[in-house]
């Protein structure tokens, strides 16, 4: 429900007309740590880096991001590719509902596994230092198909446009 509702904001929500505002940034680049909790109740922490890109100004973006996770004797390495929209609340302050496939190899055991499943994901946005540098938070919820497994995690970082 919560994908129908997101793509319908993406279609249905016209682009804004007014000016670009000055934190716009074409490319952004976030980075810092990530927290994640499975549907098996483990709990894992790591890093994470993403790179954003304007597909269309104000109207939608691309994120491709990279996550590293380890926990109770267990390692995983994410990929994801997400499609947001952004919505602009204040000059300086933003969110980016998004979603998008990620593959996810993880090492257990000895044993090597990849899924493919789903990602959902907001990003918050604060350029609370300059036009260029602030804070971002993505909180997030995934979900692999094959085995299914789901996670709820969390990601806060600096963030840096250009």
């Amino acid at each position: 429900m919560l994908a129908c509702a997101l793509i319908a904001s993406v279609v249905l929500a016209a682009p804004p007309e007014r000016e670009a505002a000055e934190h716009d940034n074409a490319v952004v680049l976030a980075f810092g740590p990530s927290f994640d909790v499975d549907s098996n109740g483990s709990a894992h922490i790591g890093a994470e880096a993403e790179v954003e890109f304007d597909l269309v100004q104000k109207w939608l973006e691309l994120e491709v991001g990279i996550q590293g996770l380890a926990g109770a004797g267990s390692e995983e390495l994410s990929a994801d590719i997400l499609l947001k929209k952004p919505f602009d609340v204040t000059h300086g302050f933003s969110f980016m509902p998004g979603i998008g496939p990620e593959v996810v190899v993880g090492h257990q055991s000895g044993r090597i596994t990849q899924s493919f499943g789903l990602e959902i994901a907001v990003d918050f946005m604060w350029w609370v230092f300059s036009e260029r540098f602030g804070i971002g938070a993505e909180p997030a919820v995934g979900m692999t198909f094959a085995p299914f497994q789901a996670s709820v995690g969390l990601t806060i970082g600096p963030i840096i446009g250009w």
